[in-house]
């Protein structure tokens, strides 16, 4: 190799090394961010996060604007960064679009969806069922994985995004609701009779289905929100009209 090629190759080395290393920062601090090791509302201290990871502050910054922008974080100045809560009214939000995008994007997999497509998302889910147990985090993640194989079968790309920004913002809440049995049990019911709807081209039913397992989902979660059992998940108490 010249002194030349060395010259021009090692820049862009440098340059590919810095990439890589604020894309792995990116990931660690997202799932620290989703599984609440950074609960809402903690203050990012980025000398601390530098010191732990064995990082300049370049490649932290850029890795928690990112997290910014998916609003996992927020940042103020003179305050720093900071895990974002999630309020209610947001996180009513968050499901109620959910549910309006998977709903149209499996009416869409009905019409466009190849059999052998629809073959492969019921055998990762069956494959699934036949391991179980799972811990709470491999099920949620699991029941993420599944339903962003259903808007995946649709072919809409702008949809399977949709989706993936909002499991992400709402993961931590979702290990609380999946964590109680009897909504885990009934999510795999739910979910064998979503794809044999799909499997059978029924895109009324498919779309009923899968709507009222969301929302069934979402009742849970508020049930548990009443309760208390989530209250550090979000940003503040559920108040005495909302709980009647």
């Amino acid at each position: 190799m010249s002194v030349d090629t060395m010259q021009i190759g090692a820049p862009a080395n440098r340059a590919s090394s810095k990439r890589r290393t604020a894309d792995e920062l990116y990931e660690r601090l997202r799932w620290m961010a989703m599984t609440c090791q950074i609960r809402p509302g903690e203050r990012i201290n980025e000398l601390d996060l530098a010191r732990r990871f064995q990082v300049s502050r370049t490649p932290l910054r850029e890795a928690l604007n990112r997290l910014v922008a998916e609003e996992l974080l927020s940042y103020a100045p003179n305050l720093g960064f900071e895990r974002r809560p999630l309020n209610l009214d947001e996180l009513v939000d968050l499901y109620e679009l959910r549910s309006v995008v998977e709903v149209a994007a499996i009416r869409r997999a009905v019409e466009r969806a190849e059999d052998d497509e629809i073959a492969r998302v019921r055998a990762a889910w069956d494959g699934l069922a036949d391991r179980r147990p799972f811990t709470a985090e491999e099920e949620v993640l699991h029941d993420e994985r599944f339903h962003e194989g259903l808007v995946a079968l649709s072919g809409n790309r702008e949809a399977l995004r949709i989706v993936k920004s909002i499991n992400t913002r709402i993961h931590f809440v979702r290990l609380v609701a999946l964590g109680r049995q009897e909504a885990l049990e009934a999510t795999y019911g739910e979910h064998d009779c979503i794809l044999d709807a799909l499997a059978a081209r029924d895109a009324d039913a498919a779309a009923r289905l899968l709507a009222a397992h969301l929302d069934q989902r979402m009742d849970t979660l508020m049930d548990l929100l009443k309760e208390g059992a989530a209250r550090i998940f979000v940003g503040r108490r559920v108040t005495g009209r909302e709980a009647g």
